[in-house]
């Protein structure tokens, strides 16, 4: 079985060409908002920003950073340090050049590390970033990590998909079907994220629905697919690609899944 760093490295060309170096959703205004994927994906960084105070103290940690753009992008909003993390060498690779890119204030410092046990002692970071991985961690875990390595008033922001309906998912099949091509292992409801931060020791400061701002995604993914078929084809072959293509389109018609803005901080001792 591949490892997730394999299934990301395998989906490199494919994830470049559909979303750019963002690998989270988009923020659309409303269904009839033409902006591109690039500047959505931009847009939602800004937005998820927005929660983290610039005059707070500390290091922002970005967890499982991916390319890094989210992460040059959180520090250029907030003109805090942000310290990216990931497991994927290849991926931090490519965060370190756009770094050195992109960050004019040289405050962008990449790093291999596991979120569960970062190496880091308690209360090294004024926040953390949880943009889209969720989805790969017992989140309970995760959060007693991060609360650990947070200082008294540090604040996690989380943007993820999650399930928005008390009851089962429509199609849970084609949810499995699509968290399986990155090695994801569930995903959350409100309920979950809430138990995470109290087991935590962290206070809720906000849980706010943000699915009709990010429901154009799949459908721009889809339109990208086919605008892009030959490539990808000549990359990946016809058949990887039309399944691809197939639990793309099954998962954006999933009821009952959507997307959360999900704040809580750390009290003061």
């Amino acid at each position: 079985m591949q490892s997730v760093e394999e299934r990301y490295d395998y989906f490199d060309v494919l994830t470049r060409q559909l979303s750019g170096d963002d690998l989270h959703y988009g923020y659309w205004e409303s269904e009839e908002d033409t902006t591109g994927i690039e500047d959505a994906t931009d847009r939602m960084t800004r937005f998820v920003a927005s929660r983290f105070d610039p005059a707070f103290p500390g290091t922002i940690l970005d967890v499982g950073c991916g390319r890094g753009r989210a992460a040059v992008n959180l520090s250029a909003a907030t003109g805090r340090d942000v310290l990216a993390v990931d497991v994927d060498r290849k991926a931090l690779r490519t965060a370190r050049d756009y770094a050195d890119a992109y960050d004019v204030e040289g405050r962008v410092t990449v790093e291999h590390a596991d979120a569960l046990d970062p190496p880091h002692p308690e209360g090294s970071f004024g926040g953390a970033l949880l943009l889209e991985v969720t989805v790969h961690f017992d989140i309970g875990e995760l959060y007693r990590s991060l609360a650990r390595v947070l200082r008294p008033g540090g604040r996690i922001v989380a943007e993820n998909p999650y399930v928005r309906t008390a009851g089962p998912l429509g199609s849970q099949e084609a949810l499995t079907d699509y968290l399986e091509m990155f090695g994801c292992t569930h995903i959350n409801d409100l309920r979950e994220y809430v138990e995470a931060a109290h087991g935590a020791g962290m206070e809720v400061r906000e849980a706010l629905d943000t699915s009709d701002r990010t429901s154009s995604f799949f459908p721009r993914i889809l339109d990208r697919i086919d605008g892009n078929r030959d490539s990808l084809e000549r990359a990946y072959g016809k058949e990887t690609l039309r399944e691809f293509e197939q639990r793309i389109l099954s998962v954006s018609r999933v009821s009952g899944l959507g997307s959360l803005l999900f704040v809580c901080d750390k009290p003061y001792e």
